[in-house]
């Protein structure tokens, strides 16, 4: 009886805390992560700035740029591959072909440099969910 007792006592304890998988974000400007990127590389971050998303596209920058009638992200930006989206506000959608749609974010996740990211690998960065 008391072996049973400790092994519903110890999966408990597992269940409650070993199973806890809380990663420590750092919150980092955008603009030091990208200028830093050495440094940052493989960490666990949240930082701010503007979401571009639409057809093929997932980036963070600060800012955007529009060439003729094409909005992009203004360069670096950062692809985001699944990252967590904390918040989101101040959207506007840029009706044309294909439809954009840019928010103000905060974005959480794993971040990568060096690589080529996102469509077409056109990215030297990334931001990674879970």
């Amino acid at each position: 009886m008391k072996s049973i007792v400790r092994v519903f006592v110890l999966v408990v304890l597992i269940t409650l805390f070993g199973g806890c998988t809380a990663k420590p974000y750092e919150a980092v400007a955008l603009a030091n992560l990208v200028s830093r990127a050495d440094q940052y590389d493989g960490k666990w971050i949240c930082t701010e700035g503007i979401h571009l998303s639409g057809f093929e596209t997932s980036a963070l920058s600060t800012a955007v740029a529009q060439d003729d009638d094409t909005i992009r992200a203004a360069e670096p930006a950062v692809w985001l591959e699944g990252a967590d989206i904390r918040s989101k506000e101040d959207c506007l959608v840029a009706r044309g072909h294909p439809p954009f749609e840019y928010c103000r974010v905060t974005v959480c996740g794993h971040f990568e440099a060096g690589g080529r990211y996102g469509h077409g690998g056109g990215y030297a960065f990334q931001i990674q969910g879970k």
